[in-house]
């Protein structure tokens, strides 16, 4: 359960991984990648917005794996973000959703809960 702790900690999640994937999602590809004059609210849903039961559960699967990229010592630092990015896109989220969902529960106790439960169901 600390690995889950750890992993769901909003401040670490959020230092490292939204601009990571941010980064490699505009750099493969341009159409999706909020524009430099999209305003951050529209970039993102606010603090609270409603994930539905799926997406918390695909994004606690991302989540899981993301983690498990960055803490390979094995995987070049250069190779983190795009086996970060492809990591989130075989659990079904897209890059943009995982970000808000990032985004969201830094401020959403109840999201992050849901989140928590969620990463505790995911296979290791």
């Amino acid at each position: 359960m600390k690995l889950f702790k750890a992993i769901l900690s909003p401040v670490a999640v959020m230092a490292f991984v939204p601009a990571a994937l941010a980064q490699s999602a505009s750099a493969t590809d341009p159409a999706t990648a909020p524009s430099a004059t999209t305003p951050p609210a529209a970039a993102a849903p606010a603090a609270g917005a409603a994930f539905s039961d799926d997406d918390v559960q695909k994004y606690a699967t991302a989540l899981v794996a993301v983690n498990k990229v960055q803490t390979d010592t094995t995987v070049p630092d250069a190779d983190k973000q795009a086996k970060m990015a492809a990591a989130v896109q075989s659990s079904g989220v897209d890059i943009q959703k995982f970000n808000a969902i990032t985004q969201s529960m830094q401020t959403d106790k109840a999201l992050q809960q849901r989140i928590q439960v969620a990463a505790a169901n995911v296979p290791k």
